[in-house]
C-alpha cells in the first residue's frame, strides 16, 4: 500500500501549502481482501480541508464537523476497488472488498498550519485492516523489502545531493603499471534549498587494498573551497585536499622518481588546448597565404603567355601577306 503526497508549492511555506495525499490500495494476491478498512488520522501542523476525500474518484461525505471520514474517530473509511463499486456509489463496511489483482485509490487533502518554522518534518502513516491479513501500514516508497516508511514532507524544502565520480588516465592512452589515475567526485545540490556541512568519504582501499596510492597536494589548481562549505541550489563541489584546496588525486603505487615525469606530462596536458589553438590559427593563415599565391601565380602565367600569343597572331598575319599560306 503506497502513499505518496504533493505540495501545491516548491518548497512547502508555512500558511500557504497545500498538500494532497494520494493512497492506492493494491492486492497483489490471489484471493479477494474482505472487510477492507483504511485509517489515517490527518497529520499533526496540518488542517483537513472539507469535502476532499475521494474513494476512486467519488466523493466521500465528512464526519461529524468536518472531520475527515479517514480518522479514527470516524471508524475509518471502508475501501472497495474500483471494479466492484458501480460510479458514483460506494462500499460499506459489509461490502468492501479488494478482488486479486485490482486497487482502491484514496485522495485527500491538508493546509499547512501557520508559524511553522522552517525545517520542521510533516509525517503521516495510514493503516489497512481486513478480514485476511494484518494491519498494513501505508509505505512511502511501495517497496515491502525496505519495510514501511512514513510519507513525510519538510517546511521549507530540503536539499537535494546528486553525487558522480569520474576518472580518467592522465595522458590518455591505456592504463600501465606505475600510471597516473585523475578521479573527479562532483557534488550537486538540485534542491531548493542550501545543503550546510556537505562532506565526502572515498576510501581508495575499498574494494581491494593496496591498489591506490594518493598523492597529497597533486591536482590542477581550482578554486578553493573551505570545510563546511554551504552547497547552494543548482551549484556544484568538487572533492580537493584539505591541505592544499586542490582536487583529489589518486595514482597506482610509483616510484618517487617517476613522479617528476608525470608532474611535466601534467604541464604539457594542461598547455595543450593553447597550443593546439595557436596551431590551428597559423594553419587558417598559412591556406590564406597559399591561396593568395596560387591567385598571384596564375595571374603571372596569363602574364608571360600574353606576350607570345600577340606575336603568333602578328607572324601569322606577316605569312598571309606574303602569300605562305593558302
Amino acid at each position: 500500500m503506497q502513499k505518496t503526497v504533493s505540495a501545491s508549492t516548491e518548497p512547502v511555506q508555512s500558511g500557504a501549502s497545500e498538500l494532497t495525499y494520494t493512497i492506492l490500495v493494491s492486492n497483489n494476491g490471489t484471493a479477494p481482501a474482505t472487510g477492507t478498512v483504511l485509517i489515517d488520522d490527518v497529520p499533526a501542523d496540518t488542517t483537513y480541508v472539507a469535502g476532499s476525500t475521494t474513494l476512486n474518484g467519488v466523493a466521500v461525505p465528512d464526519g461529524a464537523g468536518g472531520a475527515s471520514p479517514l480518522s479514527s474517530g470516524e471508524g475509518g473509511l471502508p475501501v472497495s476497488s474500483s471494479d466492484l463499486v458501480p460510479p458514483g456509489a460506494l462500499p460499506d463496511a459489509d461490502s468492501a472488498t479488494v478482488n486479486p489483482g485490482e486497487s482502491a485509490t484514496v485522495v485527500f487533502r491538508v493546509t499547512v498550519d501557520s508559524g511553522l518554522a522552517d525545517g520542521t518534518v510533516i509525517g503521516n502513516q495510514g493503516t489497512l485492516t481486513s478480514d485476511q491479513q494484518p494491519d498494513e501500514p501505508t509505505d512511502a516508497d511501495g517497496n515491502d523489502e525496505n519495510g514501511d516508511q512514513p510519507t513525510t514532507v519538510i517546511v521549507g524544502g530540503q536539499p537535494s545531493l546528486a553525487v558522480s565520480k569520474e576518472v580518467f588516465v592522465v595522458g590518455g592512452g591505456t592504463l600501465q603499471p606505475d600510471g597516473l589515475l585523475d578521479y573527479a567526485v562532483r557534488v550537486e545540490n538540485t534542491g531548493p534549498v542550501e545543503a550546510t556541512n556537505v562532506t565526502i568519504t572515498d576510501d581508495l582501499d575499498a574494494p581491494v587494498p593496496g591498489q591506490l596510492e594518493y598523492i597529497p597536494g597533486f591536482g590542477w589548481p581550482r578554486r578553493r573551497r573551505r570545510a563546511g562549505h554551504v552547497l547552494r541550489p543548482g551549484r556544484r563541489g568538487r572533492r580537493r585536499d584539505a591541505a592544499t584546496g586542490r582536487d583529489h588525486r589518486a595514482a597506482l603505487p610509483c616510484p618517487r622518481r617517476c613522479l617528476a615525469r608525470a608532474r611535466h606530462d601534467d604541464r604539457q596536458h594542461r598547455r595543450g588546448h593553447r597550443r593546439r589553438r595557436h596551431l590551428r590559427v597559423g594553419q587558417r593563415a598559412h591556406r590564406r597565404r597559399r591561396r593568395a599565391r596560387g591567385r598571384q601565380s596564375h595571374r603571372a602565367r596569363l602574364a608571360r603567355r600574353r606576350p607570345r600569343g600577340r606575336l603568333r597572331r602578328r607572324r601569322r598575319s606577316a605569312r598571309c601577306r606574303a602569300g605562305a599560306w593558302p
